[in-house]
């Protein structure tokens, strides 16, 4: 596959950086558990039945080499992306893992760079 799909589009909300989260798949659909009765609500868990890498894509401005922040008028273009996970190609996963800031432990996901 030639891409990755984008999952979620994150901002700051203090520093307004955009980190863009991705997957090797699309996601299927969630399912949903029996149910937990608490008081008048049920809580249900979720989960998907496949395996998925999730990755970290930051994005910068070719020509000013800034990184895209949350004002940028790319991300709603990158928002309308997310509803359709869809596939950003001339992406992929690198070998190096995305680091705890607290611990500097890996997360479970991995930087995501453009295919050079």
């Amino acid at each position: 596959m030639d891409g990755v799909f984008i999952y979620k589009v994150n901002v700051n909300k203090v520093s307004g950086a955009v980190s863009v989260i991705v997957t090797d798949e699309k996601m299927t659909a969630q399912k949903a558990g029996a149910g937990l009765q608490l008081g008048t609500a049920t809580f249900v868990s979720t989960h998907r039945e496949q395996q998925v890498t999730f990755g970290v894509l930051v994005l910068k401005d070719k020509k000013t080499g800034k990184l895209i922040t949350g004002n940028a008028a790319a991300i709603k273009e990158l928002k309308k992306l997310e509803k359709k996970q869809a596939l950003l190609p001339g992406f992929k996963f690198t070998d190096n893992p995305v680091l705890s800031n607290k611990d500097k432990k890996p997360t479970g996901m991995y930087w995501v760079a453009d295919q050079v």
